[in-house]
Parts: C-alpha cells; structure tokens; sequence
C-alpha cells in the first residue's frame, strides 16, 4: 500500500452481483435443487463473502437444515434456521471485536439493536456522548482502523439532517445483537424507539414499521400498536397484501380482551379490504358476514364527540359546475356533493371503506355479488325515507345516455352497465343493480373488482330522489327545490359569490364536529381570497388550484396553517393527438424531450412539487413507475421535429393551447414557452379560460394542447389510467386510441392477481408517457389547503372531508 496506494481486495466491500456470482457458483459445485428463494436469503445473510458463504451453508448441512432428496441432491429441509451462526464465523467476527475497547462495543451494541444501518444522533443520544465524539469513533476507528461499519449518507427529517451508518457485514451487526442478554436489548429497543420517535415526531408515520418492531422487542405493546395499525394501513394502500395482513394481526393480538372493541373491529374492516383487494374472497366473506360482530362497533349514532357550542365556518372555495351528483366532473363540485349527499360507503382515514347509508354488506360469488342493508329510520331533507331504490333509480339514471353523466364510466364494473350505456341494451331491468326491498341493495359485477368498494363514496353512486328530480318546470338542485341527505341543506346560493349551507335537522348520522353552518365564499382570485383570510372573514380555503407563486407567498406568511391533503395527484400537458400536428407521435415526443422537468420543478413549481419524471401513476400509489418518462434531449427533440417535416420549427401550423385561469400557470406557461422555442424553434400561445369553459372545451371542442390535472378519486391505478385514458370508457381527453393500452386496462380490471394488476398497469402507462406519448406529465403533488388554527380538521384530511367533521374552538 505505501508503494503502490489502495491495490488490496477487501472481502467486506464485495459489489452485490460479484457476491451473486459467488454464491450461485459455490451452490453449484454440489448437485442441489435449491430455488431462488434461497439463494437469494443466503447472498442477504452473507453478502457473497466466501468464507461466511461456505461455513453457514455447510452449518445448514450438518444441522438437516438443508437434506439431500432420494436423487442425491440438497434441497431445503422442514426449517431453515438463519439466526444460529457456525462456530468458525463466530470464531472470526469475535477475534475482530476483542480487539475494540469497552467502549467502543457499547456504541456498537447500541447501533447493532437500531439495525444493519443506524442513526448517529440515535446512538449518541443512547449513548449519552456528544454526536461529535461518536462521529470520530465511528470514522477513525471503527471504519477506517477497524473496517466494521461504513458511511452511509445522510437523510433530511424535517429540519435536520441525519448521518447515517451501516455494518461492514450483516453478520456483524447479528453476532453483537445476539451476545447481548434479552433484558438488555430489551431495554435498548426502547431507548432507541423513544429517540426516534422524538427525532421523527410528526413524520414518525414514515417508520411505522421500525417504531412498531421496536416497541414490540422493548415490551411496549400499547406503543407498538399503534404503528402497527399505522404499517398496515400504508401496506394496504400499496397492495403489500402480505405486509397488511401480517400488521393487522399483530395489532389485533395486542387489543384483544383489552377493551379496544371498536378499533379490533375496524382493524378486522381493514383485513377484509385487504382480503378482497388481494382477491381472496372467501377470507373476506368471513368478515363481511351480515352476523360479523365487527358490524356493531362500525356503525354511528347521532352521538356527537365534543361539548362545543355550534359555530358557523366561513371557507373559501372555487365556484362549483354543478350540485347535481350524477353530473359532477370536477373537484369543486365534488367537494360539495359530498356536504349534501351521502352514499353506501365513506372513505375514513387511512382510507379504509366504512359504513354510511349502509350499515353493513356481504360479499359472495367470488367477489362479484354485493348486498348492502342500509340503516333503517334514514329520511331524505323533505322527510321522505330514503330506500335501496333511491340508489338503484341513481345509478341507472346516471348510465343513461341522455343525462350525459361524465362519470357514468366508473360504474361500468356493474354487470349490463356499459351495455345500457353504449345502447347494446336497452332495458334498464338489465342493469344488475336492483332493490330488493327497502332496504336491501343487491349489485352483481361483470368480474371481481379491486376497487369497487371505493367507488360507493363518489358522487355518481350517492342516491337520488326521484320524485324531485323529475318534477317539471324547475331545476331539482337550486336552493328551496334540492332534496339531499346529507348533514347540510342547500340554503343559499349566488351566483359567483357564495354559497350557504346549514345543518339538516333530519340527517340522522354522526357528527364528529361542531359546526352547523358554512358561508362558502367562491374564489374569483386567490390573492382577494388571501386578503379575506387575512382580515379573518376567511378560516379555510381550498388552494388545489393556486399557483406556485401564490404557494410560495402563503407558505412564508402562513408556513404553519398551510396543511398538506394526502391525495396524489399528476399535473399534465395533453396533445391532441386526432388532429395535425399532434397526430405525428415523432412531434409529441419532440415537444417532451425539449423539456426539462427538473428545472421546471425548481423553477416554475419552486421545489413545491416533484418532477414528474415517471408515468402518469403518480408517487405513492400502488403501480407507480420511476422514471420511465421521455428524457430532456435537446438535440433529439431537434431531429424528431425535422423528420416529421418542420426543421428548426419551419412550418409548424399555429395550434391552440388551453388552460383554466388561476392554475398552475403563473410560471409554467413562460417555462413550456421557453423550452420549446429555444430548442424547438416553436412559439405557441395560450388561451386562458375558466374551469368550466375548460370543460367544456375538452368535452366539445378540443384544444391541440391543454394544461390539466387529475387527482385520485380512489388509490387504485384503474383511476388513473382506466377511468382518464381507456379510448371508449375513459374521460380520453387526447381522443387517443391504442388497442394494447385498452386490452391492459381491461384486463387488470378483472386480474384478481394485484401483482400481475400492476404489471399490467405499469406496461400502460409506459405506452401512454413514452411509447405513444399521448400525454406529458409534468408535476406530481398533494392537495393544499389554508387553515386557521382555531379550526380542528379531522385525521382524515381528504380534498372532500366532510365539514360537519371540523371542530372550531372559540
């Protein structure tokens, strides 16, 4: 080394596909029908080093872990025991370690009971040393000196930044771990979770699966449940079915006989998502039994959980298109539908589906056959009862073709629902939802559906009143004609103005909240709104459609009223790709390859949302693909505009570009503009519009380019690319047509496999963003909404959270 430098092997730092290659060639040498299951746990447990490599696999040998079959080859015995080390290893890792001074082994033991990789202010805190101190130990000694741990970079928390560490070898970290006494590591476990869950505070969600393991190893069952609800939840979420399971049941074990009814009964609710999503119907039909005793801490009572006196909020929102459910298309109108009506089903947090109107429901038929019994004594606004027909008269209302619902689309999982609308069928008694008393629901699905239970809380399947609607001679949705069954009445409504809603007397569910009456002021500018919200006229506002800029000021006035809305969501430029010269697939990718999406993140959306980089699926979803969009290539973008025949942007026709006022477009158009006139030789000039003239365009009268965005209904990827991109039973803004993306879609409808689902998904949205391009995302976020702190929201914060949920403290 002093002659020649750094010329030695280092058998700690061997690449993971070299230690591959040596495990795979190793198991060779000996006949052996071991799988990749195996294989791949012996390179974890090694990491490829030779000698670690050979000793456990001949220990597993010795001790009838592994046998030879009737053939002569190895193959895995009855049980595999990975935590028992072979003497020799032992022998080597302890020669290493007698050489460290006492404290240097307590660091280490304190590291190796965090895991493999550690957290230096966690074990200094543990420790009860300076993190200084600990950075020198670990730098001068244990790595460099010592070689049993090495950097590992460092992660942002909040407003801190962390240096982490990591092992030499995993067999390090499990001798030291296992030569410790139980009580010992007992204790260590919940030091260490204490200290992250301090360092973590309101991001300690982001380790619930750490946190929950630590809390169990330290005995702290009550501590660990919590994040084990809190894992399983996000495991479900991303279709970790096995994960979710495994979560729930820890939890459970914790609560039962503990007084925890209501939460082992909506834990149990979760499992059974988790078992229907999974397509594991007959597990789910055990917990969705119409004698489950689970349903009896699920439903509400008019009970409310607060002594406060009502109150009145005043909240800012952008004008709705509509009040009628069956004809909502946007967010707004939503947002609104959702204080007026209610359905089935609501969303709660953590997304788990929970009774409503209904009080409980069963699966059969393989996941294709539903009854929802609804709560008996519910009345309409008018004192009607509502009844199962009032959901059976909605849905095939809004199927029919000549309401021209825009969402009609999300009930074609309905068996003849897509039939009646397309007009295969003509009779309505075809479609196979149908009362079969009043109150009985019965729905047959034309195939098992994932996210069925999650379309029960949109506005397209709340019920609807019938006799009201089809009165003559007035509009069934203006105030003093609108019958609903929600918490709020309709009481007012001007006009681009405001709009009231005051409590329903007859709405007979929970109220979580204080408030009774909502002055709705509707936004015509944000910074008019954010005036308002100044002088207090305002207490929440709804800023989903506000621009970065406007973000940016709010965040530095309001930095601490600013509150994220956990839905994802993907802002899009779409081309129309029916008409020239967006009909040439080489100019939509010329027009995506001049854009940098990484400078326009920082630049036009300042740091407050990702670059969409990858697919259409956006970030925390499940089916979410890294990267898979069109690079930024200048160059390339050059040569693709020449070969469809306008060099240097020669010739290329004056198109139309739409966006809705007050989007995010303050700095986004100029950013577009830019790109492509530098590197394009193409001018292109917007036309801005209001949210529903621009809904009106798309439906009517597309333009060659549109600025959007679309953010989940429900966390399931056939909402992103079914419901928006599907040629027939899609939104298709691109008026796109591609029979492979289709026949995707189609089938991952009826896949009951999620991970060939999401296969499929993934293989779409590559067509949709890369092969086809019909679309360029740009931007992945989450909602915004401003919010004073004399105003509670509940845990679920959703962009339609109910606001008879909100508490206002006086």
């Amino acid at each position: 080394k002093r002659l020649h430098g750094d010329i030695c092997v280092d058998l700690n730092q061997i690449e993971e596909p070299e230690g591959r290659r040596f495990v795979d060639a190793f198991l060779e040498t000996d006949p052996n029908d071991l799988k990749e299951g195996f294989r791949t746990s012996l390179l974890q447990h090694t990491d490829g080093h030779p000698l670690f490599t050979i000793e456990l696999l001949r220990a597993m040998q010795d001790r009838g872990d592994l046998v030879r079959d009737s053939h002569g080859r190895w193959i895995e015995g009855d049980e595999l025991d990975w935590k028992t080390l072979p003497t020799q290893v032992e022998a080597v890792i302890e020669e290493r370690i007698s050489r460290l001074d006492d404290a240097l082994i307590e660091i280490l033991k304190a590291a190796c009971v965090e895991g493999e990789e550690f957290t230096v202010h966690v074990v200094a805190k543990v420790q009860g040393i300076s993190e200084r101190d600990l950075l020198s130990a670990l730098s001068l000694n244990l790595e460099k000196r010592h070689h049993l741990v090495r950097e590992a970079g460092e992660i942002q928390v909040g407003n801190q930044l962390l240096s982490r560490y990591t092992f030499a070898h995993t067999l390090f970290q499990h001798f030291l771990y296992i030569r410790m006494s139980a009580r010992e590591r007992q204790i260590l476990h919940g030091e260490i979770a204490i200290t992250l869950e301090d360092i973590y505070q309101d991001h300690s969600v982001e380790i619930a699966v750490l946190l929950s393991k630590h809390f169990l190893e330290a005995a702290m069952p009550e501590k660990a449940k919590n994040y084990l609800l809190h894992a399983g939840h996000e495991a479900r979420t991303l279709y970790a079915h096995e994960d979710a399971e495994k979560f729930y049941q820890q939890a459970i074990s914790i609560m039962q006989g503990s007084g925890q009814d209501k939460l082992v009964a909506e834990t149990k609710h979760a499992l059974g998502l988790v078992h229907l999503v999974a397509g594991e119907y007959d597990k789910a039909a055990e917990i969705f039994t119409e004698d489950s005793a689970h349903w009896d801490f699920m439903g509400f009572d008019q009970k409310t959980d607060h002594q406060l006196p009502p109150a009145v909020l005043n909240v800012a929102i952008e004008p709705p298109t509509t009040l009628d459910p069956g004809l909502v298309s946007d967010d707004v109108s939503a947002f609104m539908s959702a204080q007026l009506f209610e359905g089935l089903v609501r969303v709660g947090k953590d997304h788990s589906v929970l009774p409503a109107v209904a009080s409980r429901w069963q699966v059969a038929d393989g996941g294709k056959r539903y009854t929802f019994h609804l709560r008996n004594g519910l009345l309409w606004s008018d004192g009607t009862p509502i009844t199962a027909g009032d959901f059976e008269y909605a849905w095939k209302r809004n199927l029919d073709s000549a309401t021209r619902a825009p969402r009609a689309h999300l009930l074609y999982p309905i068996k003849n629902s897509q039939a009646f609308r397309e007009g295969a069928i003509d009779d309505p008694e075809q479609v196979a939802v149908s009362a079969q008393n009043d109150l009985t629901l019965v729905v047959n699905l034309e195939n098992p559906t994932a996210y069925f239970p999650y379309l029960l809380a949109l506005p397209v399947t709340y019920p609807l009143p019938r006799w009201a609607i089809e009165k003559k001679q007035q509009n069934w949705s203006d105030p003093g004609n609108l019958v609903n069954n929600g918490f709020f009445n309709l009481e007012d409504f001007e006009d681009e103005e405001r709009i009231v809603l005051a409590k329903n007397s007859l709405y007979q569910g929970r109220s979580h909240g204080n408030v009774e009456q909502v002055e709705c002021l509707l936004i015509s500018t944000y910074m008019n709104a954010i005036d308002r919200y100044a002088n207090n006229e305002i207490s929440l506002m709804t800023m989903v459609n506000a621009d970065p800029g406007t973000i940016t000021r709010v965040r530095q006035t309001y930095r601490d009223e600013l509150i994220a809305i956990p839905r994802p969501a993907t802002f899009f430029l779409v081309f129309l790709v029916n008409q020239s010269p967006f009909d040439d697939v080489r100019v939509r990718q010329a027009f995506v390859h001049a854009v940098d999406r990484d400078a326009l993140a920082l630049e036009a959306f300042q740091g407050l949302r990702q670059p969409a980089t990858g697919g259409f699926i956006p970030p925390g979803m499940p089916g979410y693909s890294k990267d898979i969009g069109l690079p930024n290539d200048p160059s390339l973008a050059k040569q693709l505009l020449r070969l469809a025949g306008f060099p240097d942007g020669n010739g290329f026709p004056e198109v139309s570009w739409i966006h809705a006022t007050g989007s995010d477009t303050e700095r986004v158009i100029p950013f577009l503009q830019t790109s492509w006139h530098k590197n394009l030789g193409v001018k292109v000039l917007p036309q801005s519009m209001s949210w529903g003239e621009l809904n009106n365009r798309l439906e009517n009268d597309p333009a060659q380019l549109t600025l959007i965005g679309w953010s989940a209904d429900y966390l399931d990827p056939h909402n992103f690319l079914h419901a928006v991109f599907h040629s027939e039973e899609g939104l298709n803004d691109p008026r796109w047509q591609n029979q492979c993306f289709d026949t995707l879609v189609e089938e991952a409808a009826c896949i009951s496999d999620q991970s060939e689902r999401i296969e499929n998904y993934k293989a779409a949205d590559n067509i949709l963003v890369a092969d086809e391009t019909a679309i360029m995302p740009l931007s992945y976020s989450l909602g915004r909404m401003l919010c004073k702190p004399h105003v509670k929201l509940p845990e679920a914060v959703s962009l339609s959270v109910p606001l008879n949920s909100i508490i206002i403290e006086t």
